[in-house]
């Protein structure tokens, strides 16, 4: 009886080790130190059942892998522009060219600090500065009673306060488990328009949560930890889905 009790349990141990080893995964390769974004296109579908706008960004980098130019277009007809971005010492000259505006030409320039982080911003009609803790922004002033002001938990970005309106008010959720990369849905909109990531937290953005509504983000990444789609839910204050924005992300390698 001893024997065929001991039998039995060394059969179920065999048994559920054989299962768990059918049930594991292999875990992702580590992050590619050797890959950065060529081009995505962006498709904005409306709830209204207005046409989804496609887009397409693309950049070209200079030999020190710096942003050297971004081109965007869009499938609507409207404004299309070439980006360049010329590096001097501690200042990025940027000079945008709108294709649909008869080649109207702007330009902007931006002053980096010792740590190569943007601190001022020079553009059209305004003047920006920031200030940082570490790698994380702190402060965003447009002037010296129009600003925004961050605070961060863990590496994080979570909450955005507006020195004069409420409505502009944003919190941050993250994924605990998916660390930054490129693709993460707010670095995606400040380096398309400086070729720089103010944004530069630990963990991928979740949710962005407003007065005036939430969005609520979703990546699809790939073997190689690489973010191939990012796709961001837009919802109002009711909850009601208002458009939904996908990303389709292609990458090159570079030595």
């Amino acid at each position: 009886m001893t024997k065929q009790f001991l039998r039995s349990a060394v059969l179920i141990i065999l048994s559920v080790s054989v299962f768990f080893s059918c049930k594991k995964t292999h875990s992702l390769n580590p992050y590619p130190d050797n890959v950065r974004l060529l081009n995505f296109t962006k498709s904005t579908k409306y709830a209204s059942g207005a046409p989804t706008l496609n887009e397409t960004y693309r950049f070209v980098y200079d030999g020190y892998n710096r942003v050297s130019q971004i081109t965007h277009t869009k499938d609507d007809g409207s404004q299309s522009l070439i980006k360049t971005l010329a590096y001097r010492n501690d200042t990025i000259f940027d000079t945008t060219r709108y294709l649909n505006l008869q080649n109207v030409q702007q330009t902007a320039f931006y002053i980096t600090d010792q740590k190569g982080m943007i601190g001022v911003t020079y553009e059209p009609a305004s003047t920006t500065t920031y200030d940082y803790i570490g790698k994380l922004v702190t402060k965003r002033a447009y002037s010296n009673s129009n600003y925004y002001t961050y605070t961060s938990y863990n590496y994080n970005l979570t909450r955005r306060i507006s020195s004069i309106d409420a409505v502009n008010n944003e919190e941050y959720s993250y994924y605990t488990d998916k660390f930054n990369r490129i693709g993460d849905y707010i670095q995606l909109n400040s380096f398309l328009q400086y070729g720089f990531n103010f944004y530069q937290n630990d963990n991928l953005i979740w949710k962005i949560k407003k007065v005036t509504g939430d969005i609520s983000v979703d990546y699809d990444i790939d073997a190689y930890n690489k973010i191939t789609k990012t796709t961001a839910l837009v919802s109002d204050s009711a909850g009601h889905l208002l458009q939904t924005e996908t990303y389709d992300l292609q990458y090159e390698i570079y030595r």
